[in-house]
């Protein structure tokens, strides 16, 4: 038997406006913004699955209390309750377009994204960068030590370590490996260690 919903008092509705509405409403918006902090800050893309999801299950949650504490026979009523009649959206009501409520919809959308990126992702990029300069950049091919008496920091230049000379025994097994190497992803092979790799007879010579 289906059950339809025809009306409901003026208090019924103040009271679910400040006991519903209201609140779910605060919820959603403070969720948000806290989930976005949360989010932002994930390093790894398990965590950030695994955040999502635990902030899928708080928005969730309430329909499980329900489920689990609300009397069948409020469930049975609920599950035969008839749609209650929407309308046309507001937009469309007031302009007559009906596309204008989706592209409303889809510019704040992007305006949100663009806010969550200028304010939490953009800073927080660029402080990994310059943390990743400050380590990274710059001459790091030296070596330093602190006397322990003095505290004086002494430090000296190594030789570049781009193209390390090998033994001859490290290129005869080079020789005999023959994989595919090539000078990418910061790395310069030198000719001979090359012509090693392709199996070059008078490379470890």
């Amino acid at each position: 038997i289906r059950t339809r919903f025809l009306a409901i008092s003026v208090g019924r509705k103040a009271l679910v406006m400040i006991l519903v509405v209201i609140p779910k409403l605060t919820i959603a918006i403070l969720l948000g913004i806290v989930g976005a902090l949360f989010l932002g800050v994930t390093s790894s893309m398990t965590d950030l699955l695994l955040n999502a999801m635990a902030l899928t299950f708080v928005l969730d949650i309430d329909e499980l209390l329900f489920t689990l504490f609300a009397p069948r026979r409020v469930q049975t009523l609920m599950d035969n309750m008839e749609p209650l009649p929407a309308g046309a959206p507001y937009v469309k009501r007031i302009t007559g377009l009906p596309w204008l409520s989706f592209v409303f919809k889809a510019l704040l959308v992007v305006g949100l994204m663009l806010i969550i990126y200028l304010q939490l992702l953009a800073p927080l990029f660029g402080r990994i960068a310059q943390a990743k300069d400050i380590l990274c950049d710059g001459n790091i091919e030296f070596v330093y030590s602190i006397h322990p008496v003095t505290g004086e920091v002494v430090a000296t230049k190594t030789a570049a370590m781009d193209a390390p000379s090998w033994s001859t025994q490290a290129l005869n097994v080079l020789q005999v490996a023959s994989p595919r190497i090539e000078a990418a992803y910061g790395w310069s092979p030198t000719e001979e260690q090359l012509a090693a790799s392709r199996g070059a007879p008078d490379a470890a010579a």
